[in-house]
């Protein structure tokens, strides 16, 4: 009988710290500006399968996806009117949007307005290089490059 209990404790053990673990493991929402005051800033704190969701606002910076398997959103991707009032502003800096680590299409960017990204290496508004993300339901607009001011695919 005491075997029997033993048995019953280590399965009843091991059953909570694979269900913490796999609690533990799930995706997490980071609200900008809420959690974190940049959309960079959510994107470091950021884990393969979270999802970055931006509050409508004009984002002055520049955004690198460092190679993880991240979304980055607007509250509705799929609202064009929150599309057109979540923005994220390169202020003529560089490319607004960079994917330069190997990204696949487990790297989102969905239903924001890329503007005003300037740079001579190719992409103003979104430069990919050696990645593949998923982009879609987004407004790239005035943005300037030696080669493929709204993008550049190499």
């Amino acid at each position: 009988m005491k075997r029997l209990s033993l048995l019953i404790s280590a399965m009843v053990f091991g059953f909570m710290v694979s269900t913490m673990y796999i609690t533990s493991a799930k995706a997490a929402n980071i609200n900008v500006p809420a959690d974190y005051s940049t959309i960079q800033e959510a994107i470091d704190a950021a884990v393969d399968g979270d999802v970055v969701i931006v509050d409508p606002g004009t984002y002055y910076e520049n955004i690198n996806f460092l190679g993880k398997g991240i979304s980055v959103r607007s509250m509705d991707p799929d609202d064009p009117n929150l599309v057109a009032a979540t923005i994220i502003d390169g202020n003529q800096i560089d490319s607004v949007v960079t994917f330069h680590c190997k990204e696949d299409s487990n790297s989102l960017l969905s239903g924001v307005t890329v503007r005003n990204g300037n740079t001579n290496e190719g992409g103003g508004g979104i430069r990919c290089y050696e990645s593949s993300p998923t982009i879609n339901n987004c407004i790239i607009s005035i943005n300037y490059s030696y080669r493929g001011g709204g993008y550049l695919l190499p």
